[in-house]
């Protein structure tokens, strides 16, 4: 079906009926139309009577009917118009036809089909629950044969929110593309009664579309009164005139600045109307200056002044003053001459223009408002420190080279400064190469601060302990662990001089850093560990204990593990596992524990969670939720030979089951890959199918907003995954298990779109195409006949996986009487190039035993037969056109490893080696 079709009519037509036979019969399924665009080249006179009895007979199944109403829009069969259209007013039917028949009417109906589809539009149709019916009547109908009055008339929002079908697709990008002009106004008053728009409205983008398709038109009549009305029902409520798009807003917003004659119009009917309705300005004078107002308009807003009334006046004065340019002389002049004959205007600016007394409160209050600003501003610059952070680590450079070893966590510190600064930020930043001080000190710099940290760490001897565990750090002992780090990145080969004693004394700080930030989980701190617990075991991990003891304890939750990425070797894991082992460890703890242990696939971790979950049950509080963090790890981490203790506590008691899968699905709720056989894996999706139904899976399609994702919602999720991965695996046997669960499930019908689907998966991961020896293994023989030559090259065509496409009768070029079978619809590869190599083989065979007389040449007869049957075949333009097409490389190569003909390969090198002549 993606390869080109023969344009005779009677394969086109052996095709369609394949294909209709195989949707009949449920062995193809097209759930997202991927099919409908091939569907053209089947056009053929008689299409029409071929897809009738499919539309005429409705106890067809739906996804043939589909197919065939697909295939009559895609060839534009109208000769069936009049039954599409029976199809979709018939409310006895399924709305999905209904729906396929309305979409074919929308590009095969003339005017008199489309009419008859209108009646529609005016019945509720609860049937229709997405609106996909609706849609498509509105796209036959709107605008020929529907007045823009009626459409506003019938227009209802969406019944779910969040699909996006015809109907949604119609209101926001069809219907104001054919509004007309004289249009507008119908539909303005009708975004108006709408109300405020904002995020969530049911038609915001229509809305918005209709707004910008009326702000290009705003100099017809009545448009400007009904756009602004529009407006100033959003600037009520702060919101913005175009709400959705913030790319359509900010293109708006520029056309605001630029089109000033729209502007001003928008601006004038604004204060018309405000002024007439009495409420407070305040909101108008907010919206229109800032967003739509510019400084320029304030000479064009003094001249609106004249000839309105008092209302008006008072809007016009206090948008002036509200926008005006305090530093624009001119504006400032202007303003001052309309106060000395505008009573309002002087009013509005009698702040400016009156006469002050410099001993009167308004004075005091004048210079207090000034002294204030000047503050703000003198608060805003930031104070450059004295000395400079730079000045300062060269000073403590200086004390830490003469001895005074606790200057080095000064000079940590001051490296946090920048030379405006306040404050002594991120001072747990375990990397001082990102620090100020280090980005900004020059190279005899750098290489102090190196001395200094290697000095620091071979002869503090003081370090403390006590705050591990603790809410505290130790500045010195911190500096410590920053020294070590910023060593392992800029001299790493002088770690492996440090003695085992320096070790012992820094692992610990090591392990306890405190980290605050993302650089706890970079590489170079990650092996420091290494380095440390390779170094000072002892010490690394009766520290990593204490913090877990630490953790477990105030935390229920451990946060340490991730820094002993690179120690996990078998004394480590014994390690982690007798301490999950502790009988003090809190669930959630235990279960962390056991994570890491099973991804590094302890199997004294997997006997320790099987044991925990083999107990009976039920059991007291603490050794459940054992008994289901465990469960929980072993799905996580599951593996077919141990799977059957999980499954077999899940069947012993459903709620415990439950309990596991519903914590599997809060840490995963977007599903898991599960190493499980495909009968594990059908099995556990038919639990979970039976435990949580399908049916009662929450509905969000009308939710406006982002909701969280609760337990029922997250295991849905997780069982819809596990049907995924079974279809995905790419096995017979996965096929097998999800035909077994159709069966089990016949309520499921989307189930066999399902089977179809992993048959497809199947054979694109185990297909293998035949090679170019095999190909003319088939062919070296002369074939008898022409029907030998078909099939043998439709055996090539589908390889070994592909069920049989035979021809009988007459095949040449056009005139093919043909009969497709099985399921080689959707199927087909590209053979073209293998095609090549039968027909070359073919034609120098017949050139060869043209020239050949003796049954059994002699080795002077071969040469005289190769150079005869080279020269017919420079001769031949079909022949070196085929050469040409097939690729010469490809043909030679393939005609070479056929090792029962004698003339081959020498007629093949002699053929290469003209060409390259050539």
């Amino acid at each position: 079906m993606r390869s080109d079709i023969p344009t005779d009519a009677n394969l086109r037509a052996a095709i369609v009926d394949n294909l209709l036979k195989q949707y009949e019969q449920g062995k193809l399924f097209d759930s997202y139309r991927d099919n409908y665009p091939t569907y053209e080249k089947f056009k053929h006179s008689g299409l029409a009577v071929q897809l009738l009895p499919y539309i005429q007979d409705l106890s067809k199944p739906i996804d043939a009917l589909n197919a065939a109403i697909d295939i009559a829009e895609a060839c534009k069969v109208d000769e069936l118009q009049e039954e599409l259209v029976n199809l979709a007013l018939d409310s006895s039917q399924s709305i999905y036809l209904r729906a396929s028949a309305a979409k074919a009417i929308c590009t095969v109906g003339n005017a008199s089909a489309r009419l008859r589809l209108k009646s529609l539009i005016f019945s509720q149709m609860p049937e229709d629950e997405d609106d996909q019916l609706k849609g498509y009547i509105f796209r036959a109908i709107w605008s020929d044969h529907l007045p823009v009055e009626e459409l506003f008339n019938v227009l209802t929002p969406p019944k779910k929110r969040n699909f996006t079908g015809s109907y949604r697709v119609f209101l926001d990008f069809e219907l104001v593309p054919k509004l007309q002009p004289c249009d507008l106004l119908v539909a303005l008053k009708w975004v108006e009664k709408q109300g405020i728009r904002c995020f969530g409205h049911s038609f915001e983008i229509l809305a918005d579309a209709i707004m910008l398709k009326a702000w290009e038109h705003l100099d017809l009549t009545d448009i400007a009164e009904s756009f602004t009305k529009v407006a100033l029902i959003q600037w009520r409520e702060d919101q913005k005139i175009i709400t959705f798009d913030d790319e359509i807003q900010a293109q708006f917003e520029l056309s605001l600045v630029n089109n000033i004659e729209n502007r001003r119009k928008l601006v004038e009917q604004a204060v018309i109307t405000v002024s007439q309705s009495g409420e407070n300005i305040f909101f108008l004078l907010d919206s229109l200056t800032q967003n739509i107002l510019s400084t320029e308009d304030v000479f064009w807003m003094l001249g609106k002044l004249q000839n309105v009334d008092s209302q008006q006046e008072r809007i016009w004065a206090a948008l002036i003053q509200w926008k005006f340019n305090r530093q624009d002389v001119k504006q400032i002049d202007a303003i001052l001459t309309a106060t000395q004959t505008n009573n309002i205007l002087r009013e509005e600016f009698v702040y400016y223009v009156s006469i002050i007394d410099l001993d009167s409160m308004q004075a005091e209050k004048s210079r207090s408002d000034y002294q204030e600003m000047q503050e703000r501003i003198a608060r805003r610059q930031k104070p450059i420190l004295d000395p400079p952070p730079k000045e300062q680590v060269l000073l403590f450079l200086e004390q830490l080279e003469s001895g005074n070893l606790l200057a080095w966590w000064q000079i940590n510190r001051e490296m946090l400064l920048k030379p405006d600064s306040k404050f002594y930020e991120k001072e747990l930043e375990s990397d001082l190469t990102k620090l100020p001080g280090w980005q900004e000190a020059d190279r005899k710099t750098r290489e102090r601060i190196i001395n200094g940290a290697k000095k620091y760490i071979q002869e503090y001897n003081q370090v403390v302990d006590d705050w591990i565990g603790t809410n505290t750090y130790d500045r010195p002992a911190l500096a410590g662990c920053k020294a070590l780090l910023l060593l392992l990145q800029e001299t790493p080969e002088f770690l492996d001089t440090i003695s085992s004693e320096i070790w012992q004394r820094w692992a610990s700080v090591i392990v306890a850093f405190p980290h605050s930030s993302t650089t706890q989980r970079e590489d170079y701190y990650t092996e420091l560990v290494k380095r440390a617990y390779l170094n000072a075991p002892s010490e690394t991990l009766n520290t990593l204990l204490s913090i877990i003891n630490n953790e477990n304890e105030e935390q229920s939750y451990i946060s340490i593990l991730y820094k002993f990425e690179k120690c996990w070797d078998e004394p480590f894991k014994a390690v982690i596992l007798e301490k999950a082992k502790d009988a003090t460890i809190k669930p959630e703890c235990i279960g962390q524990l056991l994570e890491e242990l099973l991804k590094r696939e302890s199997i004294g971790a997997r006997e320790f969670a099987k044991s925990i979950v083999s107990i009976s049950l039920p059991l007291e509080e603490e050794a459940h939720q054992k008994a289901v963090v465990a469960g929980r790890v072993l799905v996580e981490c599951a593996e077919p030979t141990s799977w059957a203790v999980i499954w077999s506590a899940i069947h012993q008691n459903t709620d415990f089951g439950r309990e596991v899968f519903e914590a599997v699905a809060y840490r995963y709720s977007h599903g898991l890959h599960l190493k499980l056989t495909e009968k594990q894996l059908a099995d556990l999706y038919i639990w979970l199918v039976c435990q949580y139904p399908h049916a009662e899976d929450a509905d969000h399609s009308n939710d406006v907003l982002a909701h969280n994702m609760g337990a029922r919602e997250s295991v849905a999720n997780l069982r819809d995954s596990v049907l995924t991965q079974l279809r995905e695996t790419g096995t017979s046997q996965a096929c097998i298990e999800i035909e077994c669960i159709s069966e089990q499930f016949p309520k499921l019908t989307w189930l066999k779109r399902t089977l179809l689907n992993a048959q497809n998966v199947t054979r694109r991961k185990t297909w293998q195409p035949l090679q170019p020896e095999q190909i003319l293994k088939i062919v070296s023989n002369k074939p008898k006949n022409q029907s030998t030559q078909i099939q043998a090259g439709v055996f090539i065509m589908q390889g070994s996986n592909n069920p049989n496409l035979n021809f009988s009768g007459s095949v040449g070029g056009v005139n093919v009487n043909s009969t497709v079978n099985g399921d080689q619809i959707g199927t087909q590869h590209n053979y073209a190039q293998e095609q090549n190599i039968i027909e070359t083989f073919e034609e120098i065979q017949q050139i060869v035993n043209r020239i050949t007389q003796n049954p059994t040449p002699t080795e002077e007869e071969k040469q005289i037969i190769v150079v005869e049957a080279v020269e017919q075949v420079k001769q031949n333009p079909t022949l070196r056109k085929r050469l040409e097409l097939g690729g010469k490389a490809f043909i030679f190569e393939g005609l070479q490893k056929v090792s029962d003909m004698w003339w081959v390969s020498p007629l093949v090198k002699a053929i290469e080696a003209g060409v390259k002549g050539e």
